[in-house]
Parts: structure tokens; C-alpha cells; sequence
């Protein structure tokens, strides 16, 4: 019996930085497990980097460097000499580029629907070729489906929430590293040790896109301070408005700017560190489409303080996992209930054993296989 053939069309596979990347390895790790021939074509890989992309048993991975001519003649020349059992694409945008040959009947596709590219007022008119083009839609999570359904209600639309990639087993809640605390150098310059009540944010700085809800931790860490002069924020990650949040961290008094961290684009060495030296993971995050972060979080055992907005509540369980904001700009609410979780050890503990053991349950990779088996029939 021939084996079945899978072909993805993505924007990036191999050292993924950022959800939709995630997403893609797990998709492509997900179907070379279940058997799957897969071949891929990334638009944004280098075409000379098709090695060490994290994925045991794929066929083939083609990197086209950014050029999107290429990368849709290779597509559609793919698509065309070859039978493909699956064909799935990690983007609306990338879609629409064979949209023609659905309607056409020469191809049909499934497409990841993630939140913020079909969240109102998207998608543009190109997203909206490539969802209304595709066979099937896999929506990562119920606010996902549910928001694109409101405006498309004849879709068809299966949820397939997502999980810890491979290899992200979660840690015991209970069990402590004993490794020795390195300095971290404050945003002044200082280096300094982080202490007991570290608040962590893990997210990119990017313009234009949803808000990570830097900004507003820093606002809020002032009057934190105020009742716990032991509170630190570590800001983990780069982007273009890297800039801007170093800016309002500057703008602090001197020793709240003190207590501020921000380490840009951290290895996966200091992330671990990080996650174990924190007492609170905080991402008070507007947009969010799932939250694979805080899935990081929780698996560490760590209480995660979100944004009752978009998708955030189906992980972050407000009183169950963490405790959830109403008003994610509001720097005193995210300040009080920052509080409560730093100014009681106890409790945070017991929320992040509780995330802990609801990743353990549901948030796994084997999870996410067997969901995306089931949203594509395969066995």
C-alpha cells in the first residue's frame, strides 16, 4: 500500500521564531508521525538553510528566501505534477495564491486560521480569497472559530487547539533547579541578581501587531513596588519597537528602572532559567488567538496573570490557572493583581500546580496529533 503524501505551504519551518512557525513544525513533525510523505515549501526559509528545521522524517523542504514569485510557481508546479493526499498551508495570505487552482478544481487545501489575520477588520481582500478557497479551515482555538464564523456563517470551520511543541515536557511544580542564579544586567546597566518576586514576560515588541502588554507592566510596576520593594519585571524578547519599550522603561524612576530587565532575544538556556527564577508569568496581551506562552508558563508550574479579552480565558482560568485583568491598559488593576500573586506565594504555587497538571491533561504535543488526525480523518 503506497504511502499517503502531505505538501504544506508555509511561510517558515526551521528555528521558528514566533506562533505561526511554532505551529508549522508541529503541523509538519504532527504528519511525518501519522505516517504522512511530507514535502514543504517555506516562502521566508533560506533556500541554502534546509537543514536542522526540528522535524524527524520529513521528504523534503525547499526555502525560497522571500521571493513569492518563486515560491508560488513552485506551488502551483507542485501541485499540479504531483498527487497529494493533503495539502494544508499555514496562512490565509498564502492561500489566496492558490485559491485559483481550488476553484478551478485542480487542488484542494486545508488552512490554519490563527486570530489575528481573520480577527475584524481582517482579513484583507487576499485573506479573504485564500479562507473562502480552502476545503477546510482549522481554527486554533474556540474564540479563533467563533469570531470568523460571526462574519462567516456558512464556513466550515473544525477546531483544533494547539499544545507544547515536541520535546516541551512539562517540569514538576515541586522540584526546584539548584543551579546558581546568574546576574542579569538591568536595563541601567547594573547587573544584578534576580530575587524572589520576579515578574516575566516572554513576548515579541513588534508595531502594529497585537498588544503583548509590555507597556502597561511597565506603567503598573511603580505602585507594585510601592507595596512589594522586592519586585522585579523581566521583559524577554526583541522586535522593531524594542526601541520604544527600552524608551518608557528609561523613563522611570531610577530605582524602579533598576528593577527593569529587558535581555532581548534570550537563548533557550536563560528562557529555562528565567521560568524557574520567576514567581509570576504576566502577559496582559490583547489579540490573542491562543497563547502558546502561557502554555510555557503553566508547564513550568508558574501562576500567569492575562487579559480577559480574545482567548486568553480558555487557558489562563481565571482563580483555576492564574488571574485575569478586565481592563488589560489599566495599569492599577494589572498592579493590584500582580500583587495578589507575588504578596502570596501559596497561591500562586497552587495556580501554577493546577495549569501544570491541565497542560499534562490537554496541552501536550500527542494531544495536538490526535486532534489534527481527527480534524483531517487521517488514522
Amino acid at each position: 500500500m503506497m504511502a499517503r503524501r502531505a505538501l504544506m505551504l508555509v511561510n517558515g519551518l526551521g528555528a521558528p521564531v514566533g506562533g505561526i512557525a511554532t505551529v508549522a513544525q508541529m503541523t509538519a513533525q504532527a504528519l511525518t508521525d501519522l505516517g504522512l510523505e511530507l514535502d514543504v515549501l517555506a516562502l521566508a526559509t533560506p533556500h541554502q538553510a534546509t537543514e536542522g528545521n526540528g522535524v524527524q522524517g520529513l521528504q523534503m523542504l525547499r526555502g525560497f528566501s522571500g521571493s513569492k514569485l518563486r515560491f508560488v510557481v513552485a506551488a502551483w508546479v507542485a501541485l499540479l505534477r504531483s498527487r497529494y493526499d493533503e495539502v494544508i498551508v499555514d496562512h490565509v495570505n498564502i492561500a489566496a495564491s492558490i485559491a485559483p487552482l481550488a476553484w478551478l478544481g485542480l487542488a484542494r487545501y486545508t488552512v490554519w486560521l490563527y486570530g489575528l489575520e481573520v480577527f475584524h477588520p481582517l482579513p484583507s481582500l487576499r485573506g479573504k480569497l485564500g479562507l473562502l478557497g480552502a476545503s477546510r479551515r482549522l481554527a486554533i482555538s474556540p474564540y479563533t472559530r467563533d469570531s470568523v464564523l460571526a462574519r462567516y456563517p456558512r464556513l466550515a470551520v473544525r477546531l483544533c487547539e494547539l499544545a507544547l511543541p515536541p520535546g516541551s515536557e512539562p517540569r514538576d511544580p515541586g522540584k526546584r533547579a539548584t543551579a546558581e542564579r546568574r546576574p542579569l544586567p538591568s536595563i541601567t546597566g547594573r547587573a544584578r541578581e534576580l530575587g524572589a518576586q520576579v515578574i516575566l514576560h516572554v513576548g515579541r515588541m513588534v508595531l502594529g501587531a497585537r498588544d503583548k502588554g509590555q507597556a502597561v507592566l511597565l506603567r503598573a510596576l511603580p505602585s507594585v513596588r510601592r507595596r512589594l520593594p522586592g519586585a522585579q519585571l523581566v521583559l524577554a524578547g526583541a522586535g522593531e519597537d524594542f526601541g520604544r519599550v527600552m524608551a518608557l522603561a528609561s523613563s522611570l524612576e531610577p530605582a524602579d528602572a533598576e528593577a527593569v530587565f529587558m535581555p532581548g532575544l534570550v537563548s533557550h538556556e536563560l528562557l529555562d532559567e528565567l521560568y524557574e527564577t520567576c514567581a509570576v508569568f504576566a502577559m496582559p496581551s490583547v489579540g490573542e488567538g491562543f497563547g502558546l506562552t502561557y502554555l510555557e508558563a503553566m508547564s513550568r508550574g508558574k501562576a500567569c496573570l492575562g487579559a480577559n479579552s480574545h482567548a486568553t480565558p480558555g487557558i489562563v482560568r481565571d482563580g483555576v490557572s492564574g488571574l485575569l485583568v478586565n481592563d488589560a491598559g489599566s495599569a492599577d488593576e494589572v498592579a493590584d493583581r500582580l500583587v495578589e500573586l507575588l504578596g502570596d506565594p501559596d497561591r500562586a504555587e497552587t495556580l501554577g500546580r493546577t495549569g501544570s497538571a491541565l497542560v499534562r491533561s490537554m496541552y501536550l504535543f500527542p494531544h495536538f496529533r490526535q486532534r489534527l488526525a481527527a480534524a483531517l480523518g487521517v488514522s
